[in-house]
C-alpha cells in the first residue's frame, strides 16, 4: 500500500511480510497487483522517485518467497529505475539471517546501496513517527490503511473471473483468516473511537453553546419561562426563594453526615387502578424497586446566590437530579439520588447493589457569590466557577448506609450467598481431588498393562525355548524344521501372540508325525 512520505518527502509503500503466502494461483495476481502500485505511483511523483518498506516485523520462514523477491527485483529496478530511491528493511529477525544473504545476492550490484536495514528503535531516523501507520511501534498517523475503495468487488467476482473454483477461493480463505479477522476488529474499533470523538466534540460543542436554563421553586408558576423566553429544563437549576424568608446560617445540608438509602415503592395513588393480581405481582417483586436517597440543601445566605455541585466515587452508577445549579438567596432544592437499574443488574442483583451503595461515598460542592449575569452565559462557564474560586469552595463529604429493613434483608442474602460461595469452592475442591485420583487410577492401569504384556511375552519366549529343545533332534534330522523354528522365534520377538500360537501348533504337530510309528 502506497501511504505518507518519509523524511525527505518521498511517497512509502509498504509491503507486510507477515501476511504473504506462498500460493501458486496467487502469485501472478500479487505480482500484478504491486507492479499496479509502483507504477502508479512513479506516475504520480513523474519518476522522483519512492521508498519501498519490507515491513519483516513477525515474519517467520512461511512467509518468505525467493520467487516473488527475485520478479520483484527484475522488474522493479529494470522498468523503474528512477522510482525506487530507497528500500528499506524493517526488523528482519537474526533467524532470517540465511534468506538475508540470499536476497542481497539476487539484487543487482548497484542497487545494493540503497537497501537500509532499520530497527524499532531507528526507524524514526528515516519516517517520522506522525506518519508512521499504527502497526509499526510508534506509528501515530490517524490515515485509515483499511479503507476499501468504491465499486471494489469482491473475492468471489475476481475469483470467478480469474478462473478459480468456490473450493479453491474457500482453502485460500481459510489461510488468510486471521488476518482479516484481526483487519475486523481493527476496523470495529477505529469506528467505535471515531463514534466516541464525534460524540465527545458534539457534546463539547453543546456545552459551549447552551444557555443554562432556569427552574422555579414548587412556589412559583410551574410554566414560569426563563429570562431568555425558553421553557425550564436541565440538570442545572436556579431555585427561586420562597417570599423573602431570613435565614442566620451561610448554607444548610440534611441529612448532615449520612445519606440513607431505602427501596422506594410506588405510591398509592399511582396504583389506585391496579387489579388483586397486579398489586400481587408488585408485593411480590418489592425487591425490584430502585435504591434512592434524598439531600436537602438550602441558601441561607439573604442577597448572595449558590452553587453547588454533587459528586460521588462512582457517579457512572447514580442519578442525581438535579447534579449541579444555582440556589437563589434564602431558596432551598431537594436532590434525589437513586442508583441506576442497570448496575443493580451489572452487580448481579439486590444483595451486590446494597453491597456498592454501603461503600460508595458522596461529596456536595459549594461555591458562594455568583453572578447571574457572567456566570450562568453557558455550562462552561459555570464550570469553571468551580475552577476559578477553588480557594473559597467549600466541600461537605457525605457516606452511606441502608434502610433498617433492607440493611436486614441485604445480611440475610449476603449470608446465604457466602454459603452458597463455599459450598461451591468445596465442591470445587472434591471435584478437583476426584479428579486427581482418577488421573492417579488410569497411569497405574497403564504401567500394569504394560507389566502384563511384558509377562505375557517372556511365557512365550520359554514356552518356544522348551518346544525348541524338544524339537531338536527332529531339527537336525530334517533340516526344514529350522524354518519353522525360525518363524517361531520371529513371532515372539514381534510381539504376535497369535502367530507364536499358530507356529507351535505347526511344530508339534510335525513333531508327532516324525515320531509316529510307519505304517504296516
Amino acid at each position: 500500500m502506497q501511504y505518507e512520505p518519509d523524511l525527505d518527502g518521498n511517497p512509502v509503500i509498504y509491503m507486510r511480510i507477515r501476511m504473504h503466502r506462498k500460493i501458486p494461483e496467487l502469485a501472478e495476481p500479487i505480482q500484478q497487483f504491486l507492479f499496479y502500485i509502483i507504477n502508479k505511483v512513479d506516475l504520480e511523483t513523474n519518476s522522483q522517485g519512492a521508498v519501498i518498506l519490507f515491513d519483516c516485523s513477525g515474519a517467520g520462514y512461511a512467509n518468505m518467497d525467493l520467487d516473488m523477491l527475485k520478479v520483484l527485483s527484475e522488474v522493479a529496478f529494470k522498468y523503474f529505475p528512477f522510482c525506487i530511491k530507497k528500500v528499506i528493511v524493517y526488523e528482519l529477525s537474526w533467524m532470517l539471517n540465511a534468506f538475508r544473504r540470499i536476497a542481497m545476492t539476487i539484487i543487482p550490484g548497484a542497487f545494493a546501496r540503497i537497501v537500509h536495514f532499520a530497527t524499532k528503535d531507528d526507524i524514526t531516523n528515516y519516517i517520522a513517527a506522525e506518519n508512521l501507520p499504527d502497526f509499526m511501534a510508534g506509528g501515530r498517523c490517524r490515515r485509515d490503511y483499511r479503507a476499501v475503495p468504491e465499486g471494489c468487488p469482491d473475492v468471489e467476482t475476481v475469483a470467478l473471473e480469474r478462473g478459480f473454483q468456490l473450493a479453491d477461493v474457500e482453502r485460500i480463505r481459510g489461510i488468510f483468516a486471521p488476518y482479516l479477522d484481526e483487519a475486523m476488529a481493527a476496523i470495529e474499533k477505529r469506528k467505535a473511537e471515531e463514534e466516541e470523538e464525534e460524540e465527545a466534540e458534539t457534546k463539547r460543542r453543546s456545552e459551549e453553546e447552551d444557555v443554562v436554563p432556569v427552574i422555579t421553586s414548587p412556589a412559583d408558576e410551574e410554566d414560569e419561562e426563563t429570562p431568555n423566553g425558553e421553557n425550564s429544563s436541565g440538570p442545572v437549576a436556579i431555585v427561586r426563594a420562597q417570599g423573602g424568608t431570613a435565614f442566620e446560617d451561610y448554607a444548610s445540608l440534611y441529612p448532615q453526615n449520612v445519606i440513607t438509602f431505602r427501596r422506594t415503592p410506588l405510591s398509592n395513588s399511582s396504583t389506585s387502578s391496579w387489579s388483586e393480581e397486579d398489586r400481587q405481582n408488585s408485593s411480590s417483586s418489592s425487591n425490584q424497586c430502585p435504591l434512592t436517597g434524598t439531600v436537602l440543601l438550602r441558601n441561607n445566605h439573604r442577597s448572595q446566590a449558590l452553587a453547588f455541585k454533587v459528586q460521588s466515587t462512582r457517579a457512572e452508577a447514580y442519578s442525581v437530579t438535579p447534579a449541579q445549579g444555582v440556589i437563589l438567596p434564602g431558596a432551598y432544592l431537594c436532590i434525589n439520588i437513586a442508583l441506576k437499574e442497570e448496575e443493580e443488574e451489572k452487580e448481579g442483583g439486590r444483595s451486590s447493589s446494597e453491597m456498592v451503595v454501603l461503600q460508595d461515598k458522596f461529596m456536595v460542592l459549594l461555591c458562594p457569590e455568583v453572578n447571574l449575569t457572567t456566570d450562568l452565559v453557558s455550562w462552561h462557564h459555570f464550570g469553571r466557577l468551580f475552577l476559578a474560586q477553588a480557594d473559597r469552595v467549600f466541600s461537605h463529604k457525605l457516606t452511606t448506609r441502608l434502610a433498617a429493613e433492607d440493611a436486614t434483608a441485604a445480611k440475610r442474602v449476603r449470608s446465604e450467598e457466602k454459603s452458597a460461595a463455599a459450598a461451591t469452592a468445596e465442591s470445587s475442591q472434591t471435584i478437583g481431588r476426584l479428579e486427581r485420583e482418577v488421573g492417579r487410577l488410569r497411569q497405574q492401569c497403564r504401567r500394569l498393562e504394560g507389566r502384563q504384556r511384558w509377562l505375557n511375552l517372556v511365557s512365550l519366549l520359554l514356552a518356544v525355548l522348551a518346544l525348541a529343545l524338544v524339537l531338536w533332534p527332529l531339527a537336525v534330522e530334517r533340516p526344514p524344521t529350522w524354518t519353522l523354528l525360525g518363524s517361531l522365534i520371529s513371532s515372539v520377538v514381534a510381539g504376535n501372540e497369535q502367530q507364536t500360537m499358530q507356529g507351535a501348533c505347526t511344530m508339534a504337530a510335525t513333531a508327532v508325525k516324525s515320531t509316529s510309528p510307519p505304517p504296516l
